[in-house]
């Protein structure tokens, strides 16, 4: 008697709501306990929700992810962490993180459930706007180019299903710099600020505008009728320019050239509508005519493509390329252990371009080993300050190209690369492809073998896409094999995904390897994935690439970024 009323004192002490609900003989849960912080968070009194199902804390519209993680928890018999955006008496909405603990029977039935209800609205509100300010222009509060890109994505697969047309518009402002070095950055800030807004005016609300850097905007137009809408809407923007613009009492003019391309007429993959409307916007600029549609010339392509060769022979000499970085999370001691050094091109004109923008012109020419060669030694110099005194520290790993696998020259300028910058062979990993070593199998494993042998690690990319011998892969002194995030971002909802990515997890236990799952987009996935006993995890979930961080050094001896 003496423990339940000392129970009692705790529960009602609690700053944290206790609701405990038991199941009716319909196998519906009905709230019969609240402690007295539940009433302080919600504002219902105990006997206004004793009996009441807990859902009249959701909405029937809410997020049905987390409450059908509850429903298979309980089935389960297992507890079970969700966070729900609740509501109160009043209407007002709130964040809780919810611990929910099942409680069995002498027969192990499920008869009630025993929840802890922690309000998180301000760490909510931190969370968004950190992912806000990810996806926004600092300036002028529209979308950035992430958040562009994955608009531009998502309207084309709309679109390809409804049978639609998307338009993909790319504006820059004519003479801009001009404004910048008369009147100074602030008064060029000020008309970046007023353009996006006249921009955001002129559109739909299903519409998207983005500024991708410097002077350089980006509209996204979802289910429009075709090339003559398109047209139709970069001539109401080019009106929105008519009026002058009001800088500190003085008034200025300014015109902009838009390049339109629209999708499928144009291609139906957002870099090709990127890259082609950015060959229409110069087309415009040239001819001065304000607009200009792509057209399809067969040199159209190929002028862009060298043109973008002969900048990237100068980005790798100037400073204009970027490393990014992306955490690996190790599921064993939940910690960073590695990160995967992506490169990026800080273009003056078309701003940061990503890998699929220009390492395959890279590969195709022969430019990938100066561009290999810069990637391994800005990211080995990173390595080297994140380094500790005793020599560990993270694993850095850096994509191999199929093209350089095939090169024994390669072996010499890794090593001479690591002796350099200082940093033992075992902090380094390198990515190869699965289809790559079968390009040339018996130069593939000399290559790997010779780096292996002086203590660098091998790890198999995007494993379950290529073709491959296991017979061959077997004998390759490889670390790792890393899943593609085509089967891992999916198996949460597909089973087939799952069963595959089960499957190759264990199949690289078997020969001895870890595992690496990319592409992890939500913590549902990665719980999936530490009950496959999957070694490690990569994505945004875990982290999104950016640039390098100081490393951590916690006194229990994991590392982070």
């Amino acid at each position: 008697m003496e423990r339940l009323r000392l129970l009692e004192s705790v529960v009602g002490h609690a700053k944290d709501a206790v609701v405990v609900t038991e199941f009716d003989d319909a196998g519906e849960p009905r709230i019969v306990f609240v402690n007295p912080a539940f009433t302080e968070q919600t504002g219902y009194a105990p006997q206004e929700v004793i009996g009441q199902h807990p859902r009249l804390l959701v909405r029937p519209d809410g997020d049905l992810e987390p409450q059908l993680r509850i429903r298979m928890a309980v089935e389960e018999r297992r507890p079970v962490t969700v966070e729900l955006l609740h509501y109160r008496k009043d209407g007002s909405s709130f964040w809780v993180e919810n611990n929910i603990n099942p409680v069995t029977d002498a027969a192990g039935r499920c008869t009630h459930l025993v929840s802890l209800q922690r309000d998180v609205t301000e760490r909510k509100k931190v969370e968004q706007e950190l992912a806000y300010q990810a996806l926004h222009d600092a300036l002028t509060g529209l979308p950035n180019r992430t958040l562009l890109a994955d608009r531009l994505q998502q309207a084309l697969v709309a679109g390809h299903r409804r049978g639609n047309a998307v338009g993909l518009l790319l504006m820059d402002l004519d003479r801009f710099k001009a404004i910048n070095d008369t009147l100074g950055h602030k008064a060029g800030d000020l008309v970046l600020q007023q353009v996006a807004v006249r921009l955001a005016t002129a559109l739909r609300a299903s519409d998207t505008v983005a500024r991708l850097g410097g002077d350089e905007f980006a509209v996204v137009l979802p289910d429009i009728g075709g090339l003559d809408e398109a047209r139709r809407v970069a001539t109401k923007l080019l009106s929105a320019f008519d009026a002058p613009f009001d800088i500190d009492g003085l008034t200025i003019r300014i015109d902009a050239s838009v390049g339109i391309t629209v999708a499928p007429l144009h291609g139906d993959d957002s870099t090709t509508l990127l890259q082609r409307a950015d060959v229409a916007m110069y087309r415009a600029k040239a001819t001065a005519t304000s607009t200009a549609v792509f057209e399809d010339h067969p040199d159209n392509d190929q002028r862009h493509r060298l043109g973008l060769l002969v900048e990237l022979r100068d980005a790798i000499e100037s400073c204009q390329l970027r490393l990014h970085y992306q955490p690996i999370l190790d599921l064993r001691t939940e910690s960073i252990s590695a990160v995967e050094a992506l490169v990026r091109w800080q273009h003056p004109t078309l701003g940061l371009l990503n890998p699929g923008d220009f390492v395959p012109l890279a590969e195709e020419t022969g430019l990938v080993r100066a561009l290999t060669e810069w990637v391994l030694g800005a990211a080995l110099r990173q390595e080297r300050a994140w380094m500790r005194d005793d020599g560990s520290g993270l694993r850095v790993a850096v994509n191999l190209s199929a093209r350089l696998l095939h090169d024994a020259g390669i072996v010499k300028t890794v090593i001479d690369a690591l002796r350099h910058e200082g940093v033992p062979a075992e902090l380094l990993e390198l990515e190869i492809t699965e289809s790559a070593c079968m390009v040339n199998p018996q130069t593939s494993l000399d290559v790997i073998a010779e780096l292996a042998a002086a203590g660098v690690r091998f790890t198999i990319d995007d494993f379950g896409t290529g073709y491959s011998s296991l017979a061959y892969l077997k004998r390759l002194p490889v670390h790792q094999i890393k899943i593609d995030k085509s089967f891992v971002v999916d198996m949460a909802d597909d089973m087939n995904d799952a069963s595959i990515v089960r499957s190759v997890i264990d199949l690289g236990h078997n020969l001895g390897l870890e595992v690496v799952a990319e592409g992890v987009e939500d913590a549902l996935t990665l719980q999936l994935l530490r009950g496959a006993a999957c070694d490690y995890a990569q994505g945004f979930h875990v982290a999104r690439p950016a640039e390098a961080l100081p490393l951590v050094k916690p006194s229990g001896g994991r590392s982070f970024l």
